[in-house]
Order: structure tokens, then sequence, then C-alpha cells
């Protein structure tokens, strides 16, 4: 019986490893624009499925996309809506007539100089926020 729980707990051990070396694998092939986009506030997987897109000279499906981005189904497809409602991708079915799940193809709908000035107008907005509050602090204790 000590045997097996040691075995056990070796394979727990191995599969929690395994696990943590996808984790990093994905967080390590984040290039300097995902980083950049994600520094804005944009969600990890929508920067990672942006930048991909934004560098692809065809159209992708989700499963290229998921291997691109080493996200996961679910991952990628959070990310696509997220950049479907803000008008920067389009979706097109590649079968519609046929059984089953159509499946679909992405690519960038918009310039990349529209996104780069929504991209900065919320920025400014944020900045604008932080610059009120800071303002907001500095009238309640009288200092400038």
């Amino acid at each position: 019986m000590p045997r097996s729980k040691r075995t056990t707990k070796s394979r727990d051990e191995k599969r929690e490893t395994k696990a943590a070396d996808a984790r990093q694998a994905r967080v390590s092939k984040d290039t300097p624009l995902v980083s950049a986009l994600s520094s804005t506030g944009m969600p990890k997987g929508v920067a990672r499925t942006l930048a991909t897109l934004s560098t692809s000279t065809d159209r992708l499906t989700s499963k290229d996309i998921e291997r691109e981005t080493r996200l996961r189904q679910p991952e990628v497809s959070i990310a696509v809506r997220e950049l479907l409602v803000r008008g920067w991708i389009e979706q097109e079915a590649l079968r519609e007539g046929a059984k089953g799940r159509p499946v679909y193809i992405y690519r960038m709908a918009t310039d990349l100089k529209h996104i780069f000035d929504d991209i900065r107008a919320r920025e400014a907005e944020r900045i604008k926020a932080i610059e009120d509050n800071l303002d907001g602090i500095a009238s309640v204790w009288h200092v400038k």
C-alpha cells in the first residue's frame, strides 16, 4: 500500500510540474508587443490574439490562433469575442451550408492606426483619471 501512494504522489507531482511548465511556456512566449498591449490593461489573451492576427498575412481559424498564441480554446473564444465587439477583427464562416458547426476564420477589420488611436484614447482616459485622483489628494492635504 505505501508503495502505491508513493507512485501516486510522484504522478501528481509530475502532473503539477507539467502544468507549471505549460503555464511558463505560455508566459515566456510573450513578445514585446504582447507585453506592451497587456500593460495597457488589455487581457493577455486578447493581446496575444490581436498581436497574432495583426502580424498574420493570412486569415486564421480558431485552431490556428490557439496554436500561435498557445492559448486554450475557451481563452481564444473570449479574446475573439472581445476583438469582434471592438470592431477590430472580422469573422467569416468558412463552410456555411455544411452539417455541424461552421468553421470561422478571422482577420483584421480595421487598420492598425485606428486600433492604436483607440488604445491611445483609453490610455489618455486612464492618465486623466490618475491625475484627477492625485489632484483630489493634493486638495485634501493642501499640498501642491
